[in-house]
């Protein structure tokens, strides 16, 4: 009677394990499988014979948790309980699944591990979801430490642009003043270098003013561009005839034969020749002349604008594109420091790359490519 009843008992025992909505398993002191019910094998994607006496629970850990598994098997061996123990497990298909362990030894009268019973929950879900909140806690840290640089920059743009404005200003409001006062006399000569200093002043304001006003569209995104095919040679020539027009410099050239066209905005392009062109004169004009060289290569044209002035120090070349930057400037040599940093801006949203070669005592080298058509036409 004791056995029939002990067989039911048993039947109802692993009837409730195989309905059971957590994995159960129990592992023989070997740590090989013996038991396990029907919903671990289907987290582990295994049937039964493939796991029963021919894998451990160790053999499903991933290997940077095998040593806490030692550990946690020593604490059963030690007549302990594991609880709530968090591992990953490697499913048969190779995916990974994170589970809770809970775990207990069961001891004959000698002390001796006849087997250990575990208990697994699926936790994959709040796992995925606890990586989901960390990678988002990421992206909003790098987001604060982008928008505090931002607003970092954006203070010290404000900070060097007003100084930047008042310098024009202070002159112009200086040599008004001086025209208007009735105790000093002016000669007729002086009269007109004064006009024409306030004049000068006006014109460097109002550059300073489209600086800005470009830079601030182009970081904004909203420059744009009206992009057609042209001869490059021709836009170069165009910008050489204005730049020669104010300042009578000596400009040569230097091009490769049969030229591709190239797709981009003209004005544009002119735009970052002239910037690159009254460097090369206002940093350079010690020099000889400036030659300017048009290279093609597999997918763009290299153009090359080339002074023989004094060369850019070491210690300034990393700074030559951050805004209001003037290395070598003297009192003379008065650009706004924006022409490089907007010239760099308008090759990169072409596509293309601009750089620079120096060399202190030798002259400077400032490069600038320009995306080609891809079936662009060659232009004799």
């Amino acid at each position: 009677m004791n056995y029939f009843r002990d067989r039911i008992d048993n039947e109802r025992l692993d009837n409730f394990f195989q309905n059971a909505l957590i994995g159960i398993h129990f592992l023989n002191p070997e740590r090989f499988f013996i038991y396990i019910n029907e919903y671990e094998l289907s987290l582990l994607g295994y049937n039964h014979d493939e796991l029963i006496g021919k894998k451990r629970f160790s053999d499903i850990v991933i290997p940077e948790q095998k040593k806490r598994f030692e550990a946690h098997w020593n604490h059963i061996l030690n007549k302990k309980t594991v609880q709530n123990m968090e591992y990953t497990l490697v499913c048969k298909s190779g995916q990974t699944i994170d589970i809770l362990l809970n775990a207990a030894g069961i001891f004959n009268n000698k002390g001796e591990l006849i087997n250990t019973r575990g208990i697994i929950i699926n936790i994959s879900q709040r796992k995925n979801l606890e990586r989901m909140i960390q990678r988002k806690n990421i992206q909003l840290d790098i987001a604060n430490k982008k928008l505090h640089e931002k607003n970092r920059l954006k203070s010290e743009f404000i900070s060097k642009a007003a100084h930047e404005l008042r310098t024009p200003l202070t002159s112009i409001i200086g040599f008004a003043q001086t025209l208007l006062m009735d105790d000093i006399e002016l000669s007729p000569q002086e009269h007109s270098e004064f006009l024409k200093m306030i004049l000068s002043e006006g014109k460097r304001l109002n550059t300073l003013i489209s600086d800005m006003m470009d830079l601030s569209k182009i970081e904004l995104g909203i420059i744009s561009l009206q992009y057609e095919r042209f001869d490059p040679v021709s836009i170069i020539k165009e910008a050489v005839n204005i730049f020669q027009e104010t300042n009578h410099f000596p400009v040569n050239f230097k091009t490769d034969e049969n030229l591709p066209s190239v797709y981009a905005d003209k004005n544009r392009l002119k735009q970052v020749i002239m910037n690159v062109l009254n460097n090369a004169y206002l940093y350079g004009k010690n020099g000889s002349d400036i030659l300017i060289t048009l290279k093609s290569s597999s997918d763009s044209i290299v153009v090359g604008i080339h002074d023989k002035g004094p060369g850019i120090s070491t210690s300034d070349l990393p700074h030559l594109f951050d805004k209001f930057y003037r290395g070598r400037t003297t009192d003379k040599t008065r650009g706004s420091g924006l022409g490089l940093p907007i010239s760099k801006e308008i090759i990169e949203t072409h596509g293309g790359k601009l750089w620079i070669q120096s060399t202190p005592g030798k002259g400077t080298s400032v490069f600038f490519s320009i995306p080609v058509q891809n079936h662009g036409e060659t232009i004799n």
